[in-house]
């Protein structure tokens, strides 16, 4: 698990990444034209088992992506994670973490200031701000509770809750569910659960 010192570096690298690429972060970014920006090259559509990866051979990067996930908000998703050991590659010169990459991944698919103007105009309303984002609910609740700070929490499976925003002891889903605690709801995130507490 992550933690708020490490998402806050690998937001700034997130940062750094996009002004690299001269890309605005108000908006989802191209994320076509990210992979361009670090490798040179545009994703190239692979038929393959992952859902996407990173590959370098004889001193050319690319980045791959199955053809049934490019150009839907998982494929975002990916192509973000990717873009993640591309800049641990590039810029870091280390391998990082699967771990590490997903937060790479979503933060750069939906980045603070596209999001924070996001909730401007939507609120905390997850799957609405999932749309616009271009990401997966998943995502977008996750990045709810890093740039807004509110309390969200991701059920991943039964006892793995990934948790965002300020602090705060989760009950059981099962309980949130069943006993509708005041100041907590359920939230559907696809075929996921997650929790948000009022604001």
């Amino acid at each position: 698990m992550l933690t708020d010192d490490e998402l806050q570096d690998i937001e700034g690298d997130v940062c750094a990444a996009l002004r690299f690429a001269r890309v605005d972060d108000d908006e989802p970014p191209d994320l076509d034209a990210l992979c361009f920006a670090f490798t040179g090259a545009r994703p190239q559509l692979a038929p393959m088992r992952a859902e996407g990866r990173y590959v370098r051979r004889y001193g050319a990067r690319r980045i791959e992506a199955r053809r049934d996930v490019y150009g839907t908000p998982r494929g975002r998703q990916v192509l973000g994670h990717e873009l993640g050991h591309a800049y641990g590659d590039i810029f870091l010169r280390r391998e990082v973490s699967e771990e590490w990459c997903d937060a790479f991944g979503a933060m750069i698919s939906a980045p603070r200031r596209a999001v924070r103007r996001a909730i401007g105009v939507l609120g905390h309303r997850v799957v609405r701000l999932a749309e616009v984002l271009e990401v997966e609910p998943a995502a977008a609740l996750l990045r709810i509770g890093e740039v807004s700070g509110r309390s969200v929490a991701l059920v991943r499976r039964p006892g793995i809750v990934v948790a965002r925003g300020e602090a705060f002891a989760w009950p059981a889903l099962k309980e949130v569910l069943r006993e509708r605690p005041a100041g907590l709801h359920p939230v559907r995130v696809g075929e996921r659960w997650g929790m948000m507490r009022a604001a």
